[in-house]
């Protein structure tokens, strides 16, 4: 909670190819970045070299690099109105509710704080640095086709209150182990879940594939190799 100064960071990337981060201080501010990274004449990543994109592209990658520098927050900003309109179905899908996680024990993200994260269309986030949205297109077209970033060209001031309840929640796992003959030191895993949505936004997912068939031939697996191990036939 509190105010806090925005400052523009290109697509908030750190990387030897290409930096938004040169000469620029965004400690104990909120950066404002575009979603993905600049690429090629022919849609290649500028950083991977491939179609597919580089991990600084991704938004838990930026908001990483965001808390390693300082940041308090990052404010990610939608390219196209299709792509915030996408989001927007996509949050209402996987978050009508509160979620299960597990802790996190990854030393990549226990290094850095969790910080205030937020995704909003182009002409919020040009009215958030008090510019025209056209300003920023042109900031974005800059930096894909001259792969030089515009950080800290645009800023402005954000008051934010964010909240989150977290509570620990005791859950379960079935686990049957059939012990092999000669490569006892190495296993195969046999799979399925039993967590399928239910219901959402006033829809029926009925989940015949993703809960009952999966765990009903999970079961059926498991009673058949229990049965062979009973007759002395046991996987390697």
């Amino acid at each position: 909670e509190g105010e806090f100064p925005v400052v523009f960071t290109g697509f908030c990337i750190d990387d030897t190819l290409y930096s938004d981060f040169e000469n620029l201080e965004v400690k104990d501010k909120v950066v404002l970045a575009f979603t993905g990274e600049p690429t090629d004449s022919e849609g290649l990543s500028l950083i991977s070299g491939c179609a597919e994109p580089s991990k600084g592209a991704y938004y838990f990658s930026k908001a990483a690099t965001a808390s390693l520098k300082g940041a308090q927050g990052l404010i990610l900003i939608a390219r196209k109105r299709s792509e915030f309109t996408k989001y927007l179905k996509n949050r209402e899908y996987y978050n009508p509710g509160p979620s299960i996680s597990y802790p996190e024990n990854n030393p990549e993200f226990s290094k850095t704080k969790q910080l205030f994260t937020a995704y909003m269309n182009l002409r919020t986030a040009a009215a958030l640095v008090k510019v025209k949205p056209a300003n920023l297109k042109a900031a974005l077209k800059e930096m894909q086709e001259g792969h030089v970033t515009a950080s800290g060209r645009f800023a402005g001031d954000v008051s934010i209150k964010a909240t989150s309840d977290c509570l620990p929640f005791r859950t379960a796992n079935v686990v049957g182990l059939v012990e092999g003959s000669d490569l006892k030191e190495e296993a195969v895993v046999v799979i399925a879940h039993y967590d399928h949505l239910g219901m959402g936004a006033g829809e029926v997912f009925h989940g015949a594939d993703d809960n009952a068939t999966g765990t009903a031939a999970v079961m059926e697996i498991a009673e058949a190799f229990a049965l062979a191990a009973e007759q002395g036939i046991r996987p390697r």
